[in-house]
């Protein structure tokens, strides 16, 4: 058959210039996956280095290079994967349930339409955000601007999450039950401006904590409702004992993931032995991501075993809190971002090379001048 198809392209009179062209791509590929090359910590601005990351740095990469980087060693390059993957299984999760469950018709179900796609969008983004983030200076803003208002908006999808399957009986038809969306989409929205706004001026070693408990703040009124029902359930008549497992894990998993963001652990004591798998962000994405698997785990638990309880208690969400309330946090988000692009001060650019303009595939000489 290999013989016959090899025998017939030959005999084609337009064989010549395909196998050229095929030639030439093969070389252009083959000469661009050589050009990408990275650079060491001391030729970037302080703006730009991370903690104890010494080697690995993409700059000023065009869009194929970006592409070609994802599949060699840089300090992205697990960031990159580690969140990718996850994004499928999400997008492959919402779909699977679609097709089996009234995802988009039923007032039950609608819920968790909004926070799967949540569970979608964040890890996305950042996927997104830690491949892209090196074209220029601007988009390193821009696409972890984004980041930041995904990961925002996953909070809004696990409160409308827990909101509709793991309320506490007790607070049910409250003034704690009434106020606790608003808040949420409120602190979805307040997350998105601080976090964007610790990037907005200078770069200070209070970046990262002040970003960290701007999603920590709204995670912990998030988690509050859950965190009163597993203290006082009843595990007779409520399903905690077959989801407080998932739901606990998930608790311990994000104090791991936040503990490694704000301490760099372990590359800030062993620097360089730790530049492309292994760092802090790795953990960070590792354990978070984990995370919120083990979360829609044990809310999946909750919502299967207390639908009749929570239907013959009248405890049905209204569906224009996922249709209405979920793009109208959406477009605030994007205002804050179009807001924060426009109002930027400090955009630095990437290196101390006299020619910003210079690509990484470009051989490094010893007229490149040192960033201290």
């Amino acid at each position: 058959m290999k013989v016959t198809l090899k025998s017939s392209l030959m005999t084609w009179s337009g064989s010549d210039f395909v196998l050229s062209k095929l030639e030439t791509v093969r070389k252009e590929a083959l000469h661009g996956y050589n050009k990408v090359t990275v650079l060491p910590s001391e030729e970037l601005d302080d703006a730009y280095k991370e903690v104890g990351i010494l080697n690995g740095y993409r700059v000023n990469y065009s869009f194929s290079q970006v592409i070609i980087s994802l599949f060699k060693v840089n300090n992205e390059t697990v960031n990159f994967w580690t969140h990718i993957v996850p994004a499928v299984y999400f997008a492959w999760k919402l779909a699977f349930l679609y097709s089996s469950q009234p995802l988009l018709s039923d007032p039950y179900w609608i819920p968790l339409s909004c926070y799967l796609f949540s569970c979608m969008a964040y890890p996305l983004a950042s996927a997104l955000a830690h491949a892209f983030s090196c074209m220029s200076p601007f988009s390193s803003h821009l696409c972890f601007f984004l980041d930041y208002s995904t990961l925002s908006f996953y909070s809004w999808g696990a409160a409308v999450f827990y909101y509709s399957y793991c309320f506490p009986e007790s607070a049910l038809h409250t003034y704690y039950s009434y106020s606790y969306l608003p808040i949420s989409a409120l602190n979805s929205v307040l997350s998105t401006f601080l976090a964007c706004s610790s990037r907005l001026k200078k770069q200070s070693r209070f970046a990262t904590t002040f970003r960290l408990g701007s999603f920590v703040v709204p995670y912990i009124w998030v988690s509050s409702p859950l965190v009163y029902r597993l203290l006082t359930c009843d595990p007779i008549t409520d399903s905690c004992a077959e989801s407080s497992y998932f739901h606990v894990s998930q608790f311990v998993l994000v104090l791991a993931a936040s503990f490694f963001y704000a301490t760099h652990i372990p590359e800030r004591f062993l620097p360089g032995y730790f530049d492309f798998i292994g760092h802090s962000h790795n953990l960070l994405h590792v354990f978070g991501i984990s995370a919120t698997y083990q979360q829609m785990c044990g809310g999946l638990i909750d919502l299967s075993f207390r639908k009749t309880r929570l239907l013959g208690m009248g405890w049905t969400v209204d569906p224009l809190w996922t249709w209405l309330a979920t793009p109208l946090v959406i477009v605030s988000t994007l205002v804050i971002i179009f807001c924060s692009t426009r109002i930027m001060d400090d955009v630095r650019p990437f290196t101390c090379h006299s020619n910003q303009a210079l690509r990484p595939s470009l051989s490094h000489t010893n007229s490149a001048k040192k960033c201290h």
